[in-house]
């Protein structure tokens, strides 16, 4: 990646980014989120940060930080918009999380059993149950 200069000012452009995606990221999973479009926007971020962790421009850790946090605010509150997020975030990087290394994944997929038990909405359960689907076929369609 490279560095640019704005008025005297270096910036490295990936750490920009990076902090960008953290800050929106923490205020909608802080925000309660009402509204269509705020709820587009907060799955259209998850889906861009999945992205670029496909891609290699996020570390594992921040991917595993947010799928924490995602599924603590889905477990607790069982909000429609952040059981989506969950579900749209891990459908994009489950393949490249799912390793015998990473231990964190199985434990995801309990809590999403659990959840998919628990919530009222067919849609969400339904969409938690293709994504357990979706890795028994390790991951393909």
């Amino acid at each position: 990646w490279q560095k640019v200069t704005v008025n005297d000012t270096v910036i490295d452009f990936r750490a920009a980014l990076l902090t960008a995606c953290q800050n929106d990221f923490g205020e909608q999973i802080d925000a309660e989120i009402k509204d269509e479009g705020k709820r587009k926007r907060l799955v259209n971020n998850v889906l861009f940060i999945g992205k670029l962790f496909c891609k290699g421009l996020l570390p594992e850790k921040i991917m595993h930080m947010c799928i924490q946090q995602l599924m603590a605010c889905a477990m607790s509150s069982h909000s429609e918009q952040e059981v989506e997020a969950l579900c749209k975030l891990i459908n994009t990087v489950g393949k490249e999380l799912d390793h015998p290394a990473s231990p964190a994944v199985p434990t995801y997929f309990e809590k999403l059993t659990k959840l998919s038990k628990d919530l009222e909405m067919a849609r969400l359960r339904f969409l938690i149950l293709d994504l357990i689907e979706l890795r028994e076929n390790n991951w393909k369609p």
